[in-house]
């Protein structure tokens, strides 16, 4: 049986959030948010939740909500440049 880590774990889970939202099922795909939320709080996967959730909040339209979100990658993050590419690709649309 294969065991899989974390990362590929929750990397996983987010695709399937994403692609939930890209088929219109939104309901469907927050509530998968909001568990891997509960879940990898406080982890090294945190920052990956948060991008996942913001590029469904612009989704959804929920454009404010999803730059807040980035906002809260901090720098030392290794994400914190891609977070801050796709905040800049949210102001140019």
């Amino acid at each position: 049986m294969f065991q899989f880590g974390e990362e590929l774990r929750c990397q996983a889970y987010l695709a399937y959030a994403k692609a939930l939202a890209k088929i219109n099922k939104i309901d469907l795909s927050k509530e998968l948010i909001g568990e891997a939320i509960s879940e990898w709080t406080g982890t090294p996967e945190e920052v990956n939740v948060l991008m996942a959730n913001s590029e469904i909040m612009v989704h959804t339209g929920e454009i404010k909500k999803a730059i807040n979100v980035l906002k809260t990658v901090e720098k030392e993050s290794h994400m914190y440049a891609q977070s801050r590419k796709l905040m800049a690709d949210i102001y140019l649309k």
